[in-house]
């Protein structure tokens, strides 16, 4: 009985001893290596959790049910120790004085078994005590940890918004704000920083949250975002440039022709009409091109060669095809 309450009291000390106190007065802070954890020089007991996303949704490994289910275990391994024990009492050596005789023959055959020990280890209230404070001391510090574990929530929001990016969506809108690039390079990149600030370890009271491989998991999340904006953006700048190269190409040909019929002269004079009154959209694109390369340039955004080659001869022509509508009007 002694024996059982000494080693459930000897448990609790390990979760509220001396060096416990010391470190639960520390505030939480984290870690980049366990060898951190040694040279703090303080001697105490870490249980080390794992921090885990299930569904979106930060969870331990294991959590306070499993470990209050080993807590239990291990104080049911104590009573089952002690009572695995061979009572004396039943012991064929100690006979002589547990059953007594009668002209040197034994009177009775079975003297019982003797209280049960297991029920009085139990029945304790001190030994329940005891067990009710271990319990409730890893309860406290999970929830400790559980409330520090918050920090985490932005890394897990960035990491879930950034799932719903659609680049087939936007490519398929091809109408996609130049802002939209510009903030979404600007938050990404700005993520990525954020995503380096993510400890691997983190001490709080007695518990050491390990957060290795949620990091792993949440800190390719937007550099991977960045890398598809960056692909789309010189995509869709290419595909528009290309676009509007054809058209004036087209616009300049027309203009450049010299009508040799009536027919072809009301043609050519409709085409200048209608010309003259795409001026103002052919502007507009010609500016969000410029506007796509220029900020290219300025985010650092790869740009193949030949498609900046490409992207260069957009302005002299452009410029062309305004002296030839000036041209072909004054004709």
């Amino acid at each position: 009985h002694n024996l059982a309450k000494s080693s459930v009291s000897d448990l609790l000390q390990v979760f509220v001893g001396p060096d416990h106190a010391k470190i639960a007065d520390r505030n939480p802070y984290s870690l980049n290596s366990l060898d951190e954890l040694v040279q703090t020089k303080v001697t105490f007991p870490s249980l080390q959790i794992e921090l885990g996303l299930h569904n979106d949704t930060l969870k331990f490994s294991p959590n306070i049910n499993g470990f209050l289910g080993t807590v239990t275990s291990v104080l049911s391994n104590f009573v089952d120790t002690v009572v695995s024990v061979p009572k004396l009492i039943a012991h064929p050596d100690f006979k002589q004085f547990t059953q007594p005789t009668v002209s040197g023959n034994y009177e009775y055959n079975d003297i019982g078994e003797g209280l049960d020990l297991a029920t009085i280890i139990e029945d304790d209230e001190s030994y329940s005590q005891i067990t009710q404070q271990i319990k409730e001391t890893l309860a406290s510090a999970f929830k400790a940890a559980t409330s520090f574990s918050n920090i985490f929530s932005p890394f897990v929001q960035m990491f879930t918004e950034n799932k719903l990016l659609d680049v087939n969506e936007l490519r398929e809108s091809k109408e996609v704000p130049l802002s939209f690039f510009k903030d979404s390079i600007t938050k990404y990149k700005h993520q990525i920083t954020l995503m380096k600030s993510m400890p691997l370890y983190s001490q709080v009271g007695i518990i050491v949250i390990d957060s290795i491989k949620l990091k792993e998991l949440l800190s390719p999340s937007p550099k991977l975002c960045l890398e598809e904006i960056q692909r789309l953006l010189p995509e869709l700048a290419k595909a528009k440039n290309e676009e509007l190269l054809s058209n004036l190409n087209s616009a300049m040909r027309t203009l450049t022709s010299t009508p040799t019929t009536v027919e072809e002269f009301v043609e050519y004079l409709e085409f200048l009409t209608h010309i003259n009154d795409e001026q103002e959209e052919l502007a507009y694109r010609f500016q969000m091109v410029t506007d796509m390369y220029h900020m290219m340039h300025e985010y650092q955004v790869s740009v193949p060669d030949e498609e900046h080659a490409l992207y260069q001869t957009l302005k002299p022509v452009f410029e062309k095809l305004k002296e030839v509508v000036i041209t072909s009007e004054s004709n």
